[in-house]
């Protein structure tokens, strides 16, 4: 059995003994075929419904089944996981999904006619899974990697959520197209299978504190808020990060109904622009896990959702006849967007409490799901009215402004300065 660490004797991250680097690609490798195989089987479910039912609103219903839960439950998630083995909540999160697939993919098989409810039950349980998953993993790098090497960790991590991303929907289409909808599915039963291989041969120690006293999960979650409000620059930039998320999200949204009514595109257009996304990417990850981030990472976060946001800007801008260079634009945005979400979560790594930071991320990542959905019920009406480009140049004027101000905070700057969680105060 691992051996539990105090938060209280790891006041600095460091990593345990050994070899983290080869911790590390045995647990990317496991990753790399459960994403691949998430992206297909993710990708082939949205193509079912599509082809089966050609309804927009069942599609809206099926995104916001595979994204609100995992919103609204990453809170509790995020006290779990401090409460108890990390490593052991990444093992049920894959067993969890392997086996909600495998039941679907079965049902597939014996049933001519699969009730909807059953597939929105599937993407509702591999949110919740995933709720639980990315915190836990994201707070149990820290005892892996050192601390200088965390951007380049969370880089390769995106990098494969990235090649995921681009190969994962051709893969589930020819599988669906090949084989059927039961085999899409059983590819993510081998993904889920791989990467929970991959966890059972590593060591990843078991890091808890005061959670795990059992004070209650409302006072958990409470102490997780209270930790992120006490680091005021982590805190002002998961608030930048929300807003920019809020006028962000629906942009990349809306680029379908800009490469058509604006630029007059059709299906190719909007494929290449969904395409070049992915590619810039993963080449951004890349880059970044080559360069490493530097020192300056609020500098880093800032200034690449500033780029985003002048982009986003001039592509509003454009005639209907610039549709070169809104392909432009958007590579730039896609090449740029790892370079705060990386940075960001190494940022919460190193100085965050040990015993509070799955709380934290979690937190992090309710604020950020919960703004993606409120963006798009904003965004769909005022664009409808005003028109797609105009509300382009107001979302990135707003997160341009919105990444000036955030580092104009002291608090924000001083993180470039090595503060850690000693040397931060409390807000309020």
């Amino acid at each position: 059995m691992d051996t539990p660490i105090s938060s209280l004797d790891a006041p600095y991250y460091a990593p345990y003994p050994g070899n983290w680097k080869k911790t590390m690609a045995v647990i990317f490798a496991g990753q790399a075929f459960s994403l691949l195989s998430s992206s297909a089987a993710g990708f082939a479910v949205i193509w079912y419904l599509t082809s089966t039912t050609g309804s927009a609103t069942v599609l809206s219903l099926a995104t916001i089944a595979a994204i609100l839960p995992q919103g609204l439950i990453s809170p509790y998630a995020g006290t779990v996981v401090d409460r108890y083995n990390r490593k052991t909540i990444m093992i049920a999160a894959d067993i969890t999904i392997a086996a909600s697939a495998g039941i679907i993919a079965m049902l597939f098989m014996v049933l001519d006619d699969v009730p909807l409810a059953a597939v929105f039950i599937l993407l509702v349980i591999r949110s919740v899974a995933t709720a639980f998953q990315q915190p836990a993993f994201q707070a149990a790098t820290p005892h892996i990697v050192p601390q200088d090497q965390l951007v380049r960790i969370g880089s390769i991590q995106m990098a494969l959520a990235s090649f995921a991303n681009i190969g994962g929907p051709a893969l589930g289409i020819f599988i669906y197209e090949m084989f059927g909808m039961q085999f899409a599915l059983f590819s993510d039963v081998i993904g889920a299978a791989c990467a929970i291989s991959a966890l059972l041969v590593v060591f990843i120690p078991n890091v808890h504190g005061v959670s795990a006293e059992r004070m209650g999960t409302l006072h958990e979650m409470k102490e997780g808020w209270q930790e992120l409000r006490r680091h005021r620059g982590i805190f002002a930039l998961t608030m930048a990060i929300t807003l920019g998320t809020l006028f962000y999200f629906p942009v990349a949204a809306l680029n379908p109904l800009m490469t058509t009514q604006h630029f007059g595109g059709g299906g190719f257009e909007a494929s290449l622009i969904e395409g070049l996304w992915g590619v810039g990417m993963l080449i951004g990850s890349i880059v970044l896990g080559i360069w490493g981030g530097g020192k300056r990472l609020s500098l880093l976060i800032c200034g690449s959702m500033l780029v985003i946001g002048i982009a986003c800007f001039a592509a509003g801008l454009l005639p209907s006849g610039g549709f070169v260079w809104f392909v432009v634009l958007n590579v730039v945005m896609a090449l740029v967007t790892p370079f705060f979400g990386g940075p960001y979560t190494a940022l919460l790594q190193m100085t965050v409490e040990p015993a509070k930071l799955g709380r934290v991320i979690s937190l992090s990542m309710f604020f950020m799901i919960i703004a993606s959905p409120i963006g798009l019920l904003i965004a769909g009406p005022i664009s409808d009215r005003i028109g797609v480009p105009i509300w382009y140049a107001i979302c990135g004027g707003l997160l341009g402004l919105v990444a000036v101000g955030a580092y104009l905070f002291p608090s924000v700057r001083k993180l470039e300065s090595g503060v850690t969680r000693s040397g931060e105060e409390e807000i309020g």
